[in-house]
């Protein structure tokens, strides 16, 4: 590429953080590259999430502050931040979290040895307990490498996904000019909308960069219960994961890359949501036989008769906790449930560590 310095724009979408957000807008501006904007989207904060932006902007010109009259949630925050962006590469950070200072430099320093349409790059999810002590941290990775050939680049889609590097979108810089080119934004979901924007940037991706190098670090506190997806009882979870599943399943199927391993490793995601969606409806006190039934009519769906054939055998939890759902037995399918559900709920530590395991 041509001698020239790469801007980067970086969104941080903001509601009810003033007491990470210093800390995390402190964070970019220790970046050793200096070419970059940062983008604070306050989410029509009640708290002082957007005073103390400003106060950063008021100091910095590099930062803007854009407030939103009514809170929005995070897809329009990011959908906000991607309309005022200006750079050649847009990285999308959560407040609270933090990266490496040599983040931007390290991605600029790739690009400009080799253009490509998206840089992604490892992550440590760091696990705190209630006193504000580091209990254990996962890494996730892949090797370094850069490809413009499409069969490695979808492949390796799903070697992202396994570990869990696809779905996120605050591992990687995206070019800003293919997100404009075929507008792509981020839907408005309780969850899941940032691997459906992924799976829809990736459509159009002809060239992509791996780093093996950990650069953004995702802070996860194990107590604070009130937030979390995994506790939080939402009538539509089910069907937000297939539709995720789904769309990792047909581009998959578009590319011509939906082998055996493949439906392996989406037959995992699909029953360990479809059990998570059992012991959901557990928790929040749905009778045993309107789960049962719930789980009856799942087996009247394409999912389901795509992917039941596929559980990964070789892997013993999945054997034991997904393979009674495949068959369809779901009477023991539901003592199991109720069995990680015990553990979830009254050794959650434990719970979330072995999770990381699986």
């Amino acid at each position: 590429m041509e001698n020239e310095k790469l801007k980067f724009s970086i969104i941080m979408p903001a509601y009810g953080v003033e007491k990470t957000i210093r800390t995390s807008i402190e964070n970019i501006l220790e970046q050793t590259y200096l070419e970059w904007e940062l983008i604070v989207v306050d989410d029509a904060s009640t708290d002082l999430s957007g005073e103390i932006a400003e106060g950063f902007a008021a100091q910095n010109s590099r930062i803007k502050v854009i407030h939103h009259k009514d809170n929005k949630g995070v897809a329009e925050a990011r959908n906000t931040g991607i309309e005022a962006a200006s750079g050649d590469y847009i990285l999308f950070f959560d407040a609270g979290d933090s990266v490496e200072k040599n983040l931007l430099e390290t991605i600029y320093l790739k690009l400009y040895d080799r253009q490509c349409d998206v840089v992604v790059f490892g992550c440590k999810e760091e696990y705190y307990n209630a006193s504000g002590k580091m209990s254990y941290a996962v890494s996730h990775s892949l090797i370094t490498e850069y490809s413009d050939d499409m069969d490695t680049i979808h492949r390796r889609v799903m070697d992202l996904n396994k570990e869990t590097l696809y779905g996120y979108p605050w591992n990687k810089a995206y070019k800003a000019s293919l997100i404009r080119e075929y507008n792509i934004r981020f839907e408005n979901y309780p969850f899941g909308e940032d691997i459906l924007f992924n799976i829809e940037f990736f459509n159009y991706v002809t060239s992509m960069t791996i780093l093996s190098d950990e650069m953004y670090h995702y802070y996860n506190y194990l107590d604070k219960k009130e937030n979390r997806l995994t506790t939080k009882y939402l009538p539509e979870y089910f069907e937000y994961q297939k539709k995720r599943i789904n769309g990792l399943y047909s581009q998959q199927e578009n590319w011509n890359t939906l082998d055996e391993k493949t439906k392996e490793a989406l037959s995992a995601e699909y029953f360990r949501s479809f059990l998570s969606m059992m012991e959901r409806e557990y928790v929040h006190g749905t009778p045993k036989e309107e789960i049962i039934n719930k789980a009856k009519q799942e087996t009247k769906e394409g999912l389901y008769n795509s992917l039941n054939r596929y559980v990964p055998l070789e892997n013993k939890t999945f054997e034991y906790l997904y393979q009674p759902l495949a068959k369809g037995e779901f009477e023991k399918a539901y003592g199991r449930m109720k069995m990680v559900s015990f553990v979830r709920r009254h050794f959650g530590s434990v719970f979330a560590k072995l999770k990381q395991m699986r």
